[in-house]
């Protein structure tokens, strides 16, 4: 067979084709298809049905100066049998949390734990938001087991951690503050020995040309709890300038038989201060050394000298110049 009768066989294939697809006769067909799919789709959704739905759990007034030893449920199942319509359209909803309120516990604030029974404290809220002809048949879990522990407390002081970039010529006006500056932790007595301060979350901000005010969560040890949870950060903000200062390098760690001459023995401090404070800035608020034990381990003469201490409201803070010459001598009693 030749290539021509091959193209003309396949073309009138393709012809019958479509002439059946587009008869009269298909759309017929496909049209009762569909009504009879309908219908069944009808008739199922008459017959009843079980299906489980999910609904949400909230805890609220858990006691600050308690940990529960156990993890409690996010959600219960509830199994329920209703007709297909409505089956259907639970499918589509999105039911309401249910409250579990530790103040309307019995006895649990004398009591190491407590065991509630799902279907007595849930079955009345639960069937107000389904339908009347719905009846359940079983709840998962059946029980919710609520155990606790007694835990210590003590008072800790907020350490700001911050990533703070100011847009160009603006600084801090003062320092960062957190409001409260302290909270309550409640944990093991364990682990409140081992912990001396909190960190708030990790707060980055860009280009700060205003004075801001951030609420922001704190970083809290595994398994303790504090009040309060959040602090507010007040981060003062103002235009700058910038200024300079003359400080003294100071050498540290030095044994007494031993003497240190730095040259040169003062390094100039270049840094930007809020005009608000410019005139505040004392050398006395900045601490420049370079360290004996690592002049003892140098093969060179010259040592890059380090900014220990600054005012928290100046940044930018570099010095000229970087390193210092040194000479060590050794006196004699």
């Amino acid at each position: 067979m030749s290539q021509k009768e091959q193209i003309r066989d396949l073309s009138n294939f393709i012809k019958k084709i479509n002439t059946f697809l587009f008869s009269k006769n298909v759309f017929i067909f496909l049209f009762f298809l569909i009504m009879s799919y309908v219908f069944w789709f009808i008739i199922s959704l008459n017959k009843n049905y079980e299906t489980r739905l999910t609904f949400p759990l909230e805890y609220r007034n858990i006691p600050k100066e308690i940990a529960l030893s156990t993890d409690l449920p996010s959600s219960i199942d509830v199994k329920v049998k209703d007709k297909g319509t409505v089956i259907f359209s639970y499918k589509q909803s999105k039911f309401s949390a249910l409250v579990i309120d530790f103040k309307d516990i019995p006895g649990f604030s004398k009591n190491q734990s407590a065991v509630l029974s799902t279907s007595n404290v849930f079955d009345k809220k639960i069937k107000e938001q389904l339908a009347q002809t719905t009846v359940i048949t079983d709840y998962f879990p059946s029980e919710i087991t609520i155990e606790r522990v007694f835990l210590s407390s003590k008072k800790l002081p907020i350490r700001i951690h911050c990533d703070i970039q100011f847009a160009k010529q603006y600084n801090l006006s003062d320092s960062i503050k957190a409001n409260p500056d302290s909270i309550i932790l409640y944990g093991t007595q364990e682990c409140l020995d081992t912990t001396t301060y909190i960190s708030t979350n990790l707060l980055r901000i860009k280009d700060i040309k205003d004075t801001l005010n951030r609420s922001v969560g704190l970083d809290l040890p595994r398994h303790t709890k504090a009040d309060p949870s959040k602090v507010n950060l007040m981060i003062p903000v103002e235009v700058s300038t910038e200024a300079s200062i003359n400080i003294p390098v100071e050498v540290i760690n030095i044994p007494k038989n031993i003497r240190v001459r730095v040259l040169p023995s003062e390094v100039k401090l270049t840094y930007l201060v809020g005009i608000s404070k410019y005139k505040q800035v004392k050398p006395s608020d900045f601490t420049i050394s370079i360290d004996y034990e690592d002049l003892i381990e140098s093969s060179s003469k010259t040592e890059f000298v380090n900014i220990d201490n600054k005012p928290s409201f100046v940044s930018n803070c570099r010095v000229n110049p970087q390193e210092v010459q040194w000479v060590m001598e050794v006196i004699e009693d």
